[in-house]
């Protein structure tokens, strides 16, 4: 069908993001584009065709046979597209150009801020984008150039991605310094209680491993940040990153309380971009400024 159509690449992402999405909507917000350009584009490419390539149906979008057809042929294109872009990405000598690094939040706000904004001072003709999410982008597809990710302990990132294991992220229990003088928090006596993180209120079994009695759960803040305001407000005792809680000055951990590791720290890419001056000389920097905050991420500087 494509060797003998002449088909705009860019029709091609539109359709492939409709059948995946199965709907012009979905579509139209995983490409960040208007609703009309995924509508003009879908018919431009079955103009193109001469067949249709979805059954309109109040369920939403069915791929017809044509469309089936296509779709093979087009995530192959896709493929050695998105290959070639990683080939002359990784043949970059320069240290200048875009950097896309995606993190989680608290590693960017409490851990890395000074340190990415150091990069960015010695290194003026690279152009750092951040990604602040959880989500592991698809680093094939160029969503990303480099992704810092925490995942659970014994768990490894895809196979597809190559990086390296730079920390064992650890949580312990932390309140307000007039909460933890207020409360006791052992012995038949004690009084304190745990913010709750989600609808389900009761004893969060894991601080059994902080070494902490049980006490009653109050509320449901699902949000590390909530957690740690309602926290320094005095609410109640929260479970949080070492790396948060030890670095605020309106924290102190809970007596007694002991850090819980129960996650692994990866810096992971494309093979295809291992090669990158710029992407290499980012990762290496990171892996640098992490081993100096080992013991804060491990929860061994307090």
């Amino acid at each position: 069908m494509i060797s003998t159509v002449s088909v705009d690449w860019n029709d091609l992402k539109v359709f492939l993001a409709v059948a995946r999405a199965g709907s012009i909507r979905g579509a139209s917000e995983s490409l960040k584009v208007a609703h009309s350009t995924v509508s003009r584009r879908m018919d431009a490419l079955e103009f193109a065709l001469k067949a249709r390539l979805f059954d309109r149906t109040p369920d939403g979008l069915l791929i017809t046979s044509a469309g089936e057809d296509l779709l093979g042929s087009a995530r192959t294109i896709e493929e050695t597209m998105h290959s070639a872009e990683r080939s002359v990405a990784g043949r970059d000598r320069e240290l200048s150009g875009d950097v896309r690094f995606t993190l989680p939040l608290p590693m960017a706000v409490c851990v890395l801020t000074d340190d990415l904004a150091s990069f960015v001072e010695q290194n003026p003709l690279v152009n750092l984008i951040l990604d602040i999410t959880e989500d592991l982008l698809d680093l094939s597809k160029r969503e990303a150039d480099i992704a810092m990710r925490f995942t659970s302990q014994g768990n490894s990132p895809p196979d597809y991605l190559v990086g390296r294991n730079l920390a064992t992220q650890a949580s312990c229990a932390y309140a307000s310094t007039d909460y933890i003088e207020a409360h006791t928090f052992s012995g038949s006596n004690r009084n304190g209680r745990w913010l709750g993180w989600d609808d389900v209120v009761e004893y969060p079994k894991w601080v059994h491993s902080a070494g902490l009695e049980p006490m009653p759960v109050m509320g449901s803040f699902d949000d590390v940040f909530v957690q740690m305001a309602f926290a320094k407000r005095g609410l109640g005792m929260a479970f949080l990153p070492c790396m948060m809680g030890d670095l605020d000055p309106g924290l102190q951990r809970v007596p007694d309380a002991r850090p819980v590791p129960h996650t692994t720290l990866w810096v992971l890419t494309h093979p295809d971009l291992r090669d990158s001056v710029r992407l290499r000389s980012f990762r290496e920097y990171l892996y640098d400024v992490v081993s100096d905050k080992l013991d804060l991420i491990e929860g061994r500087g307090a």
